[in-house]
């Protein structure tokens, strides 16, 4: 049982190693904050397809200049959240 994907494994591939392991033992996966049970064809889809999706996310943010992430540190009234500057 695990709370939530992302804490779980680093890549698809890793996620994939996890999961033969836990299959060849006869357990099933649960993770909690996504309702999802691997004992289900539809649950082993979607554990798939979200951890490709993790992993994409992942490296999305990992290959954003810094920029990105002062335009996303500007608080409600539009001024730089603290150790932010607006200017480039």
């Amino acid at each position: 049982m695990v709370t939530k994907l992302d804490h779980l494994a680093f890549s698809v591939a890793h996620l994939m190693e996890i999961w033969q392991r836990l299959e060849e033992r006869g357990t099933r996966l649960k993770i909690i904050a996504l309702n999802l049970d691997t004992s289900t064809p539809t649950g082993n889809l979607m554990l798939n397809l979200l951890g490709s999706v993790a992993e994409l996310e992942r490296e999305i943010i990992r290959s954003s200049p810094p920029i990105m992430f002062a335009l996303v540190s500007i608080d409600a009234s539009g001024e730089p959240l603290r150790g932010y500057s607006s200017s480039p």
